[in-house]
């Protein structure tokens, strides 16, 4: 998953459209020709959150003028309750309001699927419930009210769309993300939680403003490197920063502040447009010779042709001026050429300096924006080290920075999709590059599921191809004896919701009715100790290290805060401050995110560190080890006959058991990503929690001067609770770290339990085998056989030619 977040204005939407040939929230790919779009509405509670807020900005006491936060309430309000007199709306409560259109139950809570084959059409059937035709609160006039239909584009809490485009075919998923956050509570969490899941970050921004605008700043601050350093995502590899509109290229200016006057090789352009530039005007001037040499000329030969209207033969003059004439309409036609050639050159030697100035304001903004990445990346590593350590080599990576020029991709695009030739010359919009890094970043991820469905398909084939063969001369009595020994039965118990219950309790309910000695209970109690083992030593080592390091970093944390408090609202809009102050420090910016810096920023690397540690570094062999034991006992209860057979089963099953336990690491780091990502955003909400009086009590001040009165009385609290604020969030945020080793643990205890059901399937051979009689039966027999051994050896080609290609053989061969 890929978020891309940006600033208004940044040309977001047309960088979405220009690298899918389409933007709104999460868009993801769809194997059909046709447009899907998934539209999701906000719950009945979440949009009565949101009335609270809109009706607490309508009505704030120090408005005498129409903020943008008034008009934003005001236009979310119309919307949705169009009948509504914006007079009554100071008066009115939440559920008062909500009950203004009865129709919001069917809405709300609900989600509205759009499917088109035609982009006009489904553009035009999203742009009715994304877009905002209504206008603003206008003020009562004396005419009557025209009916207005509501509109619930304010109640649209996700929109996912899914197109039929190469860029996602490899597997990613864009997702539009307001970069300043949102007035909605509800779609703020959504963007917390994609923030959470993503994989990678794109962060846009126009190439004129990439280096020193201020939103785009607040995208790379201090909350949210802290935020992806905990989520162990703040290096070069997750985060891609694209400068977009490269294609707006003011030159002066540019040659201005770069310094490029004295540049030899723009000095030798501007040379070339300069020649250009004569040479068109001489031309120019050519023609207008011509053209009054022409005239004059045709007035000469009009004027003789009068004097000799009676003569029957023309004169020699008029002859010759007529042969003049005719070289002059040649000569006009030749300067005519010769200015459309100079012309061409012109325009050529322009773009060329187009060109060149937008290559050095590309270079030059590259160079700074990897600058300030590396500058920050060490500041975040300074701050959280130990004095054992040193900076990591991954400082070395370079952040990527693409410059791209997305409008001109869609009119190039466009020109070609039409069959005309565009007039953008070979300009390098560069999103072409930047959509093969989309393909490029998802490879890793779609090599390692492949490789993993060849592996299991090829074991599955395996242990297909070992049942067909099945065990022929064992006899009834004996499979019978062995599968009264060792197999094991499900108890209706078990299928309970593992949500009821605890999933280790209800494996014990599932396998209740089986016998002592059966395989799946045995291995799960002998997993069991394993797994108890493992976690407890993931206890000690959050126990020891990294709740040491939150309560160490708190004490510390608690002097920043109030000096946080006062730079944030330094320099803002009052009203800003105040609507930031009603939603619980959470507008534009996040206040709350911003004071867990002081916290985050020290815990980062451990807290990364900590969760990327290898806790199951003997998972495998002492797992391994309790399977090998066990079926070393089936293997004995045996009979003779049947004992060597079993032998050579019990090898195989083995060897697949060891990829599977192999993978389980792979099952177990993802879980811990998704809760190291959960933990890492639970920081704020923890923030707000502890300040939300504070909150309330800066709102209680109005009037004349409560612009500083809210803002010393929500610091004055700040100053009393800095202390408690870090410790009861590191105590929260501690009690929320056990949950490690109950995530470990829960996730071992279900993929150990799928293994210990292959092998319970893999060894039933034993005594289920594949009873096949007669002609027919062997020849279909043979004829399975052979296809099974044709899969695997197709499998096993592409498998080994991966390992040809990783161990760098195969450079330079086809």
């Amino acid at each position: 998953m890929v978020n891309e977040l940006a600033t208004t204005g940044a040309g977001k939407s047309t960088l979405i459209n220009a690298l899918l040939g389409l933007g709104v929230t999460e868009i993801a790919y769809n194997p059909n020709k046709n447009l899907k779009a998934d539209i999701e509405y906000l719950t009945a509670a979440e949009w009565k959150e949101e009335v609270n807020v809109l009706l607490e900005d309508l009505r704030d006491p120090t408005s005498s003028v129409n903020t943008e936060e008034v008009e934003v309430a005001r236009a979310k309000v119309k919307a949705v309750y169009p009948s509504v007199d914006f007079h009554a709306l100071k008066t009115m409560t939440a559920d008062e309001l909500l009950a203004q259109n009865s129709a919001l139950s069917i809405i709300l809570g609900n989600t509205v699927r759009i499917v088109e084959n035609s982009p006009a059409r489904f553009s035009q059937e999203l742009s009715r419930y994304l877009d905002s035709q209504e206008g603003l609160f206008e003020p009562p006039t004396n005419k009557e009210p025209s009916v207005v239909p509501p509109a619930y584009w304010p109640l649209i809490r996700q929109v996912r769309i899914f197109v039929n485009s190469s860029v996602l075919a490899c597997g990613a998923i864009l997702v539009d993300l307001p970069g300043t956050g949102d007035s909605n509570a509800a779609r703020n969490r959504v963007a917390q939680s994609f923030m959470a899941r993503a994989d990678r970050f794109f962060i846009v921004a126009p190439i004129a403003r990439a280096v020193n605008d201020k939103i785009a700043a607040e995208l790379c601050g201090q909350a949210f490197k802290s935020q992806l350093k905990m989520s162990g995502k703040y290096h070069a590899h997750a985060i891609t920063f694209i400068a977009t509109k490269c294609d707006d290229v003011p030159c002066k200016e540019i040659i201005r502040n770069l310094g490029l006057a004295s540049n030899p090789d723009l000095k030798a352009i501007e040379k070339r447009i300069k020649d250009a530039q004569a040479n068109l005007q001489k031309w120019k001037q050519t023609k207008v010779n011509y053209d009054t040499n022409k005239k004059n000329c045709g007035i000469q030969c009009s004027s003789d042709v009068q004097q000799n209207s009676h003569s029957t033969t023309l004169s020699g003059d008029i002859g010759q001026l007529k042969d003049e004439l005719l070289h002059l309409h040649r000569s006009i036609e030749s300067a005519n050429i010769s200015i459309d050639i100079a012309n061409k050159k012109h325009l050529a030697a322009i773009a060329e300096r187009t060109a060149f100035c937008a290559a050095k304001r590309s270079e030059w903004a590259t160079a700074k924006l990897q600058g300030h990445f590396r500058a920050g990346l060490e500041e975040m590593e300074v701050d959280d080290m130990v004095d054992d350590q040193s900076l990591p080599d991954r400082l070395d990576d370079d952040l990527a920075v693409f410059t791209v020029s997305a409008r001109s991709q869609i009119e190039i695009e466009s020109a070609v999709h039409r069959g005309e030739q565009h007039m953008l010359g070979g300009i390098d919009t560069r999103i072409p590059e930047l959509r093969h890094r989309i393909d490029t970043i998802t490879l890793p991820k779609r090599e390692k599921v492949g490789e993993l469905a060849l592996h299991k398909t090829r074991d599955h084939t395996c242990e297909a191809d070992s049942w067909i063969d099945g065990i022929p001369g064992v006899s009834v009595s004996d499979r019978d004896r062995l599968k009264a020994l060792w197999r094991s039965k499900k108890s209706p118990a078990g299928a309970r919701s593992k949500n009821d219950i605890p999933y280790r309790q209800l494996l014990q309910m599932r396998y209740q009715s089986s016998p002592e000695t059966a395989i799946i209970p045995v291995l799960l109690k002998a997993f069991q100790e394993v797994v108890d083992s493992l976690t407890g030593e993931v206890s000690i080592r959050f126990g020891t290290g990294l709740r040491d390091k939150c309560r160490a970093s708190a004490s510390v944390a608690a002097a920043e805060v109030v000096k946080i408090s006062e730079d944030f609202a330094t320099g803002l809009h009052h009203k800003t401050y105040r609507a930031t102050l009603v939603r619980k420090g959470v507008f534009r910016q996040d206040l709350n995110a911003e004071l867990a810096v002081p916290l985050t920023k020290r815990i980062a690397r451990s807290w990364s560190d900590a969760f990327a540690s290898n806790f199951l570094g003997t998972l495998e062999d002492r797992a391994a080890m309790q399977i090998e034991l066990l079926l070393g006992r089936v293997v004995a209860s045996a009979p003779a006959y049947l004992q060597p057979r079993a032998q050579e089963l019990v090898r195989s099953i083995m060897l697949r058991t060891r990829r599977e336990l192999h993978r389980v690491h792979a099952v177990v780091r993802i879980a811990l990503d998704e809760l190291k990502a959960d933990l890492s955003q639970s920081l704020s909400p923890l923030v707000q929690s502890q300040l939300t009086k504070g909150y309330e009590d800066a709102l209680l001040e109005v009037g004349i001067g409560s612009q500083k009165r809210q803002r010393d009385v929500f610091n004055a609290y700040l100053e009393i609770k800095k202390h408690a604020l870090f410790a009861d969030t590191t105590t929260a945020l501690e009690k929320r770290l056990d949950d490690v080793s109950q995530v470990v643990g829960e996730t071992l205890d279900k993929a150990l339990e799928g293994i210990a059901r292959t092998v319970e399937v893999s060894i039933s051979i034993l005594w289920e085998g594949c009873p096949l009689e007669g002609e027919e039966d062997n020849k279909a027999r043979m004829e399975t056989k052979t296809l099974l051994a044709d899969t695997i050896a197709e499998i096993d080609c592409w498998l080994d030619a991966k390992k040809y290609r990783d161990s760098g053989k195969a450079s330079g061969s086809k």
